[in-house]
């Protein structure tokens, strides 16, 4: 036995598509054609859309000028960010992640890979998957964080393995001497 439906505008009955599963079948279709649908949608003469005459949040705030492609996609809405959003904990960014995500770290970053030629110093691998790693300790020796000779060039594997042999803590450029050495 097919499974029917009566139609909700004109009450002819009709069939489920045969590529439609039972449960969607039973919810979504209501109509036994798109002429039908669109009798009994916003598609009626006379009926009026329900956002017509509504501004666009864009456009409300006089930010974007006609012809201007308003902000959707990958842009923040000035109206969600900042003591707006709801998530907001008062500007609680750590100090470290100020300092790593910061101009200066950017520039002591490209600057060291630059003076090792984009290469692993371990490895020998050329630019690819590369990170500065701190000779001496990034928290322990503050003066020394932008100083370009207390940086050193090393490959992602590199780096890490660096971190599982020697730890995290009171590094110092023997360790490092002797890790470049290690096969």
């Amino acid at each position: 036995m097919k499974d029917t439906k009566k139609c909700k505008v004109c009450g002819k009955f009709f069939e489920k598509p045969y590529t439609e599963s039972k449960k969607s079948w039973k919810y979504r279709h209501k109509y036994c054609s798109t002429k039908c649908s669109r009798e009994n949608t916003c598609f009626k003469k006379g009926q009026i859309p329900h956002n017509k005459g509504k501004k666009r949040w864009w456009k409300s705030s006089g930010e974007f000028k006609k012809g201007q492609i308003a902000p959707m996609k990958g842009r923040k809405r000035p109206d969600w960010t900042g003591a707006k959003n709801n998530k907001w904990r008062g500007g609680t960014s750590s100090e470290n992640d100020k300092i790593r995500h910061s101009i200066e770290y950017r520039l002591w970053s490209s600057a060291v890979m630059a003076r090792d030629s984009f290469t692993c110093q371990k490895t020998g691998i050329i630019g690819y998957k590369l990170v500065v790693h701190h000779i001496k300790n990034f928290s322990d020796y503050p003066e020394l964080r932008f100083a370009i000779d207390n940086g050193i060039t090393f490959s992602l594997e590199s780096h890490r393995l660096f971190h599982k042999i020697y730890g995290v803590k009171n590094n110092n450029k023997g360790q490092v001497d002797e890790f470049i050495l290690l096969k």
